[in-house]
């Protein structure tokens, strides 16, 4: 484990060392993270999956009962709290299941996940 204080303060987070995490999503909200990534794809910048989930990581309040009522929050979500309705409505196939690995592109080539 790399200890924090061990590393300046004012090193790049993009240039510290990584770490994996066993990190398994439910088709419904995996589909959100990727909606994410679309939005922010449609303000002409490029991301990730994994950029996205550091990004909120690192935008979290350190704040244990608000967190606290964010994980109940996500316990008693249904399916509809996860989904983009206006993006549901457009699809009327049932999209296919999802490998792991990289996201597909519009268009170049997609950063590393």
């Amino acid at each position: 484990m790399t200890n924090p204080s061990s590393l300046p303060d004012d090193a790049p987070l993009a240039d510290c060392p990584e770490r994996g995490v066993g990190l398994v999503l439910s088709n419904p909200i995996s589909d959100r993270l990727d909606h994410l990534v679309d939005c922010v794809e449609e303000t002409g910048e490029r991301t990730s999956r994994k950029e996205v989930i550091a990004a909120l990581i690192l935008d979290a309040a350190l704040d244990g009962s608000d967190l606290a009522a964010r994980i109940r929050r996500l316990r008693l979500a249904k399916v509809g709290d996860a989904v983009d309705q206006s993006r549901r409505r457009r699809t009327s196939l049932p999209e296919a299941e999802r490998q792991p690995g990289p996201r597909p592109r519009r268009s170049g080539t997609a950063p590393e996940d």
